[in-house]
């Protein structure tokens, strides 16, 4: 009687596959999700990995396309008809594959509901998670899917995906020990310790891939044919779980303990689960009880975890790694608070729009309307992209709808794992196990996170290969359609030609914005070539608000700093087409609406004024109600109001921000400059001075100004050392302020008359 062992051998060589051209592409992008990255884009790590994506769905599209020509030329008809009802029975063949469409049908409901259907089908900046990225990640799992799900071909998945996790960690190593090669301008720290990003482009993102592709790498060491590929994949895994723990990313460290505790589990029940007779299933060849490695599967993994997590206590980063141990399980955290803030704002986003959501991709753009003060005071006016849980983003984003079928997806993959577990050859429940363990850390670091393309595709390949293997298993006769003979020259051009029709506006229109971007990134500020990048950005992406507002901001700071009026009337015209270009793509954005307030002010101070002083003053009002709880907005309001003269209105908008933030300091120092221009010169002094015993959380250009009006005042009362001490502390802090340099001049020439004058009668 043959051994499990010799069971599952022979499973393992049953019926080898050679690699068709759309697994080739598949695995190609399974490794190079989480490894490539560009930096001549302006977001280097996911716009190039959506890019990348997208090139490979059209490449299997033009695989399944070609395939599809010629069967159509073969059978006319008949093969038309065949396919429908192949179609009609996917619910039976492919239960994942119809929940998979479900789910791509709520994304392109949420799209066309969508405040911006154009970046909802992109993807909004910083993001890119828009149809456009669904619809590629659901190409791979289609191709996959059509794969027979063998344990050959699993291993193939698991070493690409390990593999590419591998080379991130490697770099995440490097940056650890501060031998980074790159210089990075924004990374994200913890205190004082940098938290390794790897190729990912963010510590969080790092951590999932790793604790996604840990259980696949002790896999591919099991699978190893030689010492050294087994000794190799132990140090890669060693490695990885090293630079697991210097990512401090606490919903990483869960999944991957979550993985820990149901690998062991799942490898148990795929033992006790299997449909063949195993008389010798209760023990190891050896003696050993079959559950007892299971447990030591878990012990092992646990007791590495615990090591690595003393090593890296008594490194360098180890008070970081203590005080996050601690956050971990400290409610009141302001990282935990944040996230509990951003998934508040999650759950009214779907109670105001129930069943198609806000828009696929666009948490970041309508969260100003669902911002508290709370949050604000926590992160000085960040806006999240996302909702930092995966089921509270779908349910936002895409309503009941989305999140009846993300559920049913979960469901059926839970389901197929299950079903894995019992399939009749022990090869394949053992993959089954890794890849349950595989998905429950991918599933559970994305309840405090959200999916990437570096993490999104191998969790699709490995959802793909259970479906394939469940069909095999009740199919095991099924042919696999891959015949490159039998399609015609003509075939291919013609689903070549439709890939490249789709790749100029798919890809590369999109990557030649963010490089015009990237561009305008290193130029002069405010200068013309700068703006000429930026247009470039906006032709080739006409979609994304952001170029025609950074266009505005160009010509609005140019025509601030311009002495010529008409110039400055021109310049402020350009500005505020620009901005206007601006909030027709995103109306609700207070921000936006702040900015083009600003340049209808300066326009209404023109002689003759180019706007009207209720232009403006109107404008600033419909941002006021689009941002309520935004203190940067609420302050840049009511200085604008102050300079158009509304001193009632202005001071209503600074008592409102100072109600709102105490603490603050930018209501009252306009509360204070108010005051100045009444001629209340001493009731001016006193509050400008509270002012500057408040919080300007690092603005440094008001901060400076503050100090530069308090000079003013200090003038005006004859407090000429006073001035001149305060002048000097705007001028420490914006070298540039030419009001502060005037007043220094000032009051140094009146402290100098005064001495020279003084100095006989001494």
């Amino acid at each position: 009687m043959r051994s499990p062992s010799a069971v599952r051998a022979q499973g393992a060589r049953a019926r080898p596959e050679p690699i068709a051209p759309r697994e080739a592409a598949c695995l190609a992008l399974i490794f190079l999700a989480p490894v490539f990255f560009y930096r001549g884009t302006q977001e280097i790590f996911e716009v190039p990995k959506v890019a990348l994506l997208v090139t490979g769905a059209l490449a299997l599209a033009a695989l399944a396309l070609a395939a599809g020509f010629a069967r159509l030329a073969r059978g006319g008809a008949g093969a038309l008809a065949a396919s429908m009802a192949a179609l009609r029975s996917l619910p039976r063949r492919d239960p994942l594959g119809c929940a998979l469409l479900l789910y791509l049908g709520s994304c392109l409901v949420s799209t066309v509901t969508a405040p911006n259907p154009a970046q909802s089908f992109f993807g909004a900046p910083e993001s890119t998670a828009g149809l456009r990225t669904a619809l590629a990640t659901a190409a791979v799992f289609f191709a996959v899917r059509s794969l027979h799900g063998t344990t050959e071909r699993f291993d193939r998945i698991a070493a690409l995906a390990a593999m590419g996790a591998v080379i991130a960690a490697l770099y995440g190593g490097l940056q650890a020990i501060e031998r980074d090669p790159l210089e990075w301008g924004r990374t994200a720290s913890y205190g004082r310790a940098l938290r390794v990003f790897g190729t990912l482009g963010h510590p969080n993102f790092l951590g999932a891939s790793l604790a996604m592709s840990l259980p696949l790498m002790i896999h591919c060491r099991r699978r190893a044919g030689g010492a050294i590929a087994r000794l190799a994949w132990a140090v890669a895994a060693m490695l990885s779980l090293a630079v697991l723990v210097a990512t401090l990313s606490r919903a990483a460290w869960i999944g991957f303990a979550a993985a820990v505790l149901a690998w062991p589990l799942l490898e148990t029940v795929a033992r006790r689960g299997a449909a063949e007779p195993r008389p010798s299933a209760v023990a190891h060849p050896r003696g050993r009880p079959r559950w007892a490695i299971g447990v030591g599967i878990g012990l092992v993994m646990a007791g590495a975890l615990a090591v690595a997590g003393i090593l890296a206590l008594r490194s360098p980063l180890g008070s970081a790694l203590g005080a996050r141990l601690h956050d971990l399980v400290n409610p009141r955290a302001a990282t935990t608070q944040t996230r509990v803030h951003i998934w508040a704002a999650g759950l009214r986003m779907a109670s105001r729009r129930p069943w198609s959501g806000v828009g696929l991709d666009a948490f970041g753009t309508v969260f100003p309307a669902y911002r508290t003060s709370a949050y604000w005071r926590l992160e000085w006016g960040a806006t999240p992209v996302k909702a930092h849980n995966e089921a509270i983003e779908i349910l936002a984003t895409q309503g009941i709808f989305g999140a009846t079928s993300a559920l049913l997806v979960v469901a059926i993959v839970a389901w197929l794992v299950w079903r894995g577990l019992h399939a009749r050859a022990g090869a394949t429940r053992s993959a089954a196990a890794v890849a349950g363990a595989a998905l429950v850390a991918f599933g559970v670091q994305d309840l405090a996170s959200f999916t990437v393309v570096g993490i999104g595709v191998p969790a699709a390949a490995l959802a793909a290969w259970l479906a394939a293997a469940n069909q095999d298993e009740s199919r095991p006769d099924r042919p696999e359609t891959r015949s490159r003979r039998s399609i015609p020259a003509w075939a291919w051009a013609g689903a070549a030609f439709l890939a490249l029709v789709g790749f100029v506006p798919l890809v590369a229109n999109p990557w030649r914005a963010e490089a015009a971007a990237r561009r305008a990134a290193t130029m002069p500020e405010r200068s013309a070539e700068q703006a000429r990048a930026l247009g470039e950005a906006e032709r080739r992406a006409p979609w994304d608000s952001r170029y025609p507002a950074q266009i505005a901001f160009l010509w609005f700071r140019r025509a601030q700093d311009q002495p010529d009026s008409t110039l400055r009337r021109a310049l402020l015209e350009d500005a505020r087409a620009a901005s206007e270009r601006a909030l027709r793509l995103e109306p609700q954005s207070g921000n936006y609406r702040t900015n083009l307030g600003e340049i209808e002010m300066e326009q209404a101070l023109l002689r003759p004024p180019a706007a009207t002083p209720d232009q403006a003053a109107a404008e600033l009002h419909r941002a006021l109600a689009a941002d309520t709880t935004n203190g940067q907005t609420l302050d840049r309001i009511g200085f604008a109001l102050a300079r158009l003269g509304r001193k009632g209105e202005a001071r209503e908008v600074a008592l409102r921000l100072a109600a709102l933030y105490p603490d603050l300091g930018p209501p009252l120092g306009l509360l204070g400059l108010m005051a100045l221009d009444e001629r209340r010169i001493d009731d001016g002094i006193d509050t400008l001075r509270l002012a500057l015993g408040r919080d300007w959380r690092d603005q440094t250009a008001p901060h400076a100004s503050a100090w530069s009006n308090l000079s003013v005042g200090y003038l005006s009362a004859r407090r000429y050392a006073e001035a001149r001490d305060a002048a000097s502390r705007a001028l420490r802090l914006d070298p540039g302020l030419q009001s502060a340099r005037h007043n220094l001049r000032l009051a140094e020439g009146v402290l100098q008359t005064i001495g020279a004058g003084s100095a006989p009668a001494r």
